[in-house]
């Protein structure tokens, strides 16, 4: 299905990301209505609204219907993933407790299944994907569970000695890392219930925003509102800082991380901070949430729609 009324030309430019911004570089429109998550693959960007989840080319083009939600049930839906043949996205039904559902969604043809439930306040903060398995944080521990359907395994029941939750599962090689609270942890990803080993540990509340050849890039939550967010980079294999680390004085919505810059959302809009060092660029006043990247650009979710920045 063709969503007709929103094909729209890559180049327009974002009216809401003027005012006191760096640079000269200006954002082309992608979508012009408010999404809940945004992903990529190699070929296309991917975002969801309380209707549906719709994917248009990375390099532009019309968008077309992954798959309909049906008439609005009350539900949020609050985050997607994109794997290799799957989307995985979670919701959100309000209950006494509310219950959230995690689900996976063919991209060849729309196919749905419910891939797991929990009531806890912070369950599946952070999915990984590998080809044929989802990786995901709730109360009781880490999980796996077959993007075809099937029972949940659990992979590890965290440090064992820590109550903060389980988030941001991360693949590196044949092991998922994870934070938690203040530490980082990592286990094989073939484990079974195993207590999680100890990589790194920092000073304030942590989660993984990033990974690739140069390293885990870490999101350090401020004790105080006042105090500024800190990225740090962590060698997986030692747990040693690659880099100082680099501060953003701002509440923090939404952030990942780049070959070349951490790229952070907040309620006064986009920023980019070089991974190399430097102050951070600031490229909306618009806040932004949600964030997603594909080899050259970055797309930004705010309430005027989704816009393309280039790298």
């Amino acid at each position: 299905m063709r969503l007709g009324s929103i094909v729209l030309a890559w180049g327009l430019v974002m009216s809401a990301c003027g005012g006191d911004v760096d640079g000269d570089a200006e954002p082309e429109v992608v979508v012009e209505m408010l999404v809940d998550g945004l992903a990529t693959d190699a070929d296309f960007l991917y975002y969801m609204t309380f209707e549906a989840i719709w994917r248009v080319p990375l390099e532009g083009g019309s968008h077309d219907t992954v798959v309909g939600f049906g008439s609005p049930t009350g539900d949020g839906y609050t985050a997607l993933y994109a794997g290799s043949d799957d989307l995985v996205f979670e919701t959100v039904t309000p209950l006494e407790g509310e219950l959230k559902t995690l689900h996976r969604v063919s991209k060849e043809d729309g196919s749905r299944a419910i891939l797991a439930t929990s009531t806890y306040e912070h369950a599946f903060r952070g999915v990984a994907l590998d080809r044929d398995t989802a990786y995901y944080g709730t109360d009781e521990g880490l999980f796996r569970v077959p993007l075809a359907g099937g029972a949940a395994e659990l992979v590890s029941a965290g440090s064992g000695t820590s109550a903060h939750p389980i988030v941001t599962p991360t693949l590196v090689g044949n092991d998922v890392f994870w934070a938690e609270g203040e530490k980082l942890f990592k286990i094989a990803k073939t484990a079974s219930g195993a207590p999680g080993i100890e990589v790194a540990a920092f000073d304030a509340t942590a989660e993984i925003i990033g990974n690739d050849e140069q390293g885990l890039v870490v999101a350090l939550a401020p004790e105080q509102p006042e105090d500024a967010v800190r990225f740090v980079e962590v060698d997986p294999a030692t747990g040693d800082a690659v880099r100082a680390p680099s501060e953003l004085g701002r509440e923090l919505w939404a952030s990942l991380a780049t070959s070349d810059a951490v790229w952070a959302g907040s309620r006064d809009g986009l920023f980019r901070i070089p991974r190399a060092g430097g102050a951070a660029e600031r490229l909306t006043t618009e806040s932004v949430a949600p964030l997603a990247a594909s080899d050259d650009a970055v797309f930004a979710g705010t309430v005027e729609g989704v816009f393309r920045f280039a790298r």
